[in-house]
C-alpha cells in the first residue's frame, strides 16, 4: 500500500499581493501535479495535513473544481485529512459552512477524528 501526503495547499481564488502569476490557475496546476504523482506512484490513499483552503470563504466553484478533479482524475479517490486553522471559521471547530466540510460531505475527503483509521494491507493484514 502506498500513501501520499500533502498539506498547506492554501487554495483560494484571489492572487496574493506579492504574486505575479494567476494564483488560482497555479494552485490548480499544482494540484494536477499532485494527482499525477499519486497516479504514477500507485498511491492508494492520500493524507491531507490541513489548510486545504486559505480561508473558509472560498467560492463554491473552487470547491466544486476540487471535488470534480478528485473524482475524475485520481484512480483511487480515497483522501483522508484534518482541517487546518485556515479551513475553520475563526479557528473554531464550527465547520458546517466551510469549503472543507463540503469536501467531507461530498465524500471526497474523509475527515480524520479521534477514532483511528485502519487500512487493509495488500497481504490481508491491517496496517
Amino acid at each position: 500500500m502506498r500513501i501520499g501526503f500533502f498539506g498547506d495547499l492554501h487554495a483560494k481564488i484571489t492572487t496574493p499581493r506579492c504574486r505575479t502569476d494567476k494564483y488560482d490557475e497555479t494552485i490548480k496546476r499544482k494540484f494536477y501535479d499532485i494527482i499525477d504523482i499519486l497516479n504514477a506512484e500507485g498511491c492508494d490513499i492520500l493524507i491531507e495535513a490541513g489548510d486545504f483552503f486559505d480561508d473558509h470563504k472560498q467560492p463554491y466553484h473552487l470547491t466544486n473544481w476540487f471535488i470534480e478533479t478528485l473524482k475524475s482524475c485520481w484512480a483511487c479517490a480515497r483522501m483522508y485529512g484534518v482541517a487546518g486553522q485556515h479551513d475553520m471559521v475563526n479557528h473554531t471547530l464550527k465547520m458546517d459552512n466551510t469549503p472543507f466540510q463540503t469536501l467531507v460531505n461530498s465524500e471526497t475527503l474523509f475527515m480524520l477524528r479521534e477514532v483511528p483509521v485502519v487500512f487493509p494491507h495488500p497481504n490481508g493484514k491491517e496496517v
